[in-house]
């Protein structure tokens, strides 16, 4: 991936945080294959630039948060109050859920 497509991603997921999102809206977005995609989202997320949930039940996709406030304002300059709001609530509470003994 060039440097572009990993910005265009970045942008891309941090206007869609805490929204649902599909391998297929990136690839579309982003153009580049779905198992890119993976492997940059895996990358991402262990150096911890996000975090990845997956969504329970019927619906496929999963939900994605930037680990970093700024980052995610900087990346989308045009975030609403409420999101940046329900963002920094995840950043914080996800803390005492993900950060137990055992848990990931």
């Amino acid at each position: 991936m060039s440097y572009s497509q990993i910005l265009e991603l970045a942008q891309f997921l941090s206007i869609r945080e805490g929204q649902k999102i599909k391998y297929s809206d990136i690839k579309k977005e982003i153009g580049v294959t779905v198992g890119t995609i993976k492997k940059m989202l895996f990358a991402l997320e262990n150096i911890f630039v996000l975090r990845i949930l997956s969504i329970v039940g019927d619906e496929k996709g999963f939900v994605v948060y930037l680990e970093d406030q700024a980052e995610a304002k900087y990346l989308d300059p045009n975030k609403s109050r409420g999101l940046q709001m329900e963002g920094l609530i995840f950043r914080h509470i996800r803390q005492e859920f993900f950060y137990q003994l055992g848990m990931t």
